[in-house]
């Protein structure tokens, strides 16, 4: 699949083709490019910059964006045939093989995109833990540094799983991004045992607990939070999932009906955690709560799955 450089207008409202090319992109024509015209805007480049944007929620995120109309850009270490998703959509332009643990990096994206929200869902996988929590710092730390001497964004909005190493990310952020820039809304969000289509599960068993209750919020569902949360002002951390837990022979029990035969436990990375969330208090926050059932959760992604023939069941 190929990504799509996004339009820009001139004063007359015609399209400009991108004047540069950088070779880290992969480039396509937008068929009937001729009668598109988009909102003129001087600034900002990009409405958003999703740092992350290979990975299962930021392909999910880049879809949603593209769909409200907003312009994108995509940014991943990843090379582009490991992405999850890649959006070709006219407003969304991806980069991918760039890695934000290194401070040139960081600047060349923000002074490219000039984006009024930036998403921060870097996230490194490491054997090392401490290797890994420096990683996801060093990433945090080039880009904090870049609303001060490159451009500030007015919304950071930095998430994933609730660790450490990403605690310590939140803490940096929350205190010297509000010192660079007081007047820019930051945004802290947790995000519990995601799951859905589109994702790096290969097997619906990977799904079930082993020996711990745990809850489950399904894609679509985190997808929207993070929506109300970019609307929100202010600093706020946030924690996206569920409050209903379910056992591991709960949850089998609702894969096996969904798949008409018995499906066993698959140990993987992906594993949910045991975790949940207190409702109320996101609710109250952003005024959020999930509401795919477990059951309709599970069985898109089993359909999924079943239709990338990942496994065979």
């Amino acid at each position: 699949m190929a990504t799509i450089i996004s339009k820009k207008a001139d004063q007359d409202g015609k399209v400009i083709p991108p004047t540069t090319r950088d070779t880290n992109v992969v480039e396509d024509t937008v068929p009937g490019e001729q009668g598109i015209v988009w909102e003129k805007r001087p600034l900002p480049t990009y409405d958003a910059l999703v740092c992350g944007a290979g990975g299962f929620v930021g392909g999910h995120l880049v879809n949603m964006l593209s769909r409200k109309g907003l312009r994108v850009l995509a940014v991943d270490i990843k090379p582009l045939g490991d992405w999850l998703q890649v959006n070709t959509d006219g407003l969304v332009r991806s980069i991918h093989s760039i890695d934000l643990r290194l401070k040139d990096k960081c600047d060349y994206l923000l002074e490219l995109a000039k984006p009024e929200i930036i998403y921060n869902l870097v996230d490194t996988l490491s054997n090392d833990e401490l290797n890994e929590t420096m990683n996801r710092v060093l990433v945090n730390t080039h880009l904090i540094q870049g609303f001060l001497t490159k451009y500030a964004p007015a919304k950071y909005i930095l998430a994933g799983g609730e660790s450490s190493e990403r605690i310590l990310a939140e803490e940096m952020a929350i205190e010297f991004g509000y010192k660079l820039s007081p007047d820019m809304d930051i945004h802290i969000t947790r995000l519990h045992n995601i799951y859905g289509p589109q994702s790096n599960i290969l097997n619906i068993g990977e799904l079930i607990p082993a020996g711990y209750e745990c809850s489950y919020c399904y894609i679509d569902d985190a997808i929207s939070a993070l929506w109300l949360l970019t609307q929100s002002k202010g600093i706020n951390i946030v924690e996206i999932g569920s409050g209903r837990t379910y056992n591991g022979q709960e949850v089998k029990g609702i894969i096996d009906k969904i798949a008409e035969q018995e499906i066993e436990k698959v140990f993987s990375l992906y594993s949910p955690s045991a975790t949940s969330v207190d409702e109320d208090e996101t609710k109250a926050k952003i005024g959020w709560r999930p509401s795919t059932p477990i059951g309709e959760g599970l069985a898109k992604t089993h359909e999924w799955i079943s239709k990338e023939e990942h496994v065979d069941i």
